[in-house]
């Protein structure tokens, strides 16, 4: 039997960075729930997770605020490895958004110029070990990411990533019926 999975995300502090990218349609419909693109990048080294860092700072995170997406989230774990994991959170208002952004992406030549280096990546020096993408649709209870006060050097921000699982279709639809009822 296949468990089926509910993830919840929660911001509380420590992270690369993070980024609000005000939306370029502001009037987005506040009724209309935003969707999360989640990527776990898998890195071997410090250089890769370097290389990631500087794509997403110079060029990623410009080149989604030029397309009105965001906040847009890049983080790591808090122990320093060189095996650490970096995820990066996108939200979208639209899933027709999110759809267009490769094309849009690979027109965009600020950004191509910018993330070179990762984009440009050869074989034998890749910019990640491997790459994992996924889509969530916020709850009903909270419609939109939204970003914490700015950190300070006491108080990082910390994505806390929570996954549940549960043994039926039945069971994963009140968890999202709890979260919200204001779990």
């Amino acid at each position: 039997m296949k468990a089926n999975l509910l993830t919840k995300f929660l911001f509380a502090g420590a992270f690369l960075w993070a980024v609000a990218v005000p939306s370029l349609s502001v009037a987005a419909d506040a009724a209309k729930p935003q969707y999360f693109e989640l990527r776990v990048y898998t890195t071997k080294s410090e250089a890769q997770q370097q290389r990631i860092d500087a794509f997403w700072h110079d060029a990623a995170v410009p080149a989604y605020r030029r397309l009105g997406a965001g906040p847009v989230g890049v983080f790591t774990e808090t122990e320093a490895s060189a095996t650490n994991h970096v995820y990066v959170l996108i939200a979208h208002d639209s899933l027709e958004s999110m759809a267009a952004v490769p094309a849009k992406l690979a027109a965009d030549a600020a950004y191509q110029k910018a993330g070179a280096g990762y984009l440009d990546a050869p074989k034998s020096d890749p910019a990640y070990v491997r790459i994992q993408s996924s889509v969530s649709v916020a709850f009903d209870a909270m419609h939109h990411l939204e970003v914490p006060v700015a950190p300070s050097a006491d108080h990082p921000r910390v994505f806390e990533l929570r996954t549940y699982w549960s043994h039926s279709e039945a069971k994963a639809i009140n968890k999202v019926a709890m979260f919200n009822d204001g779990e």
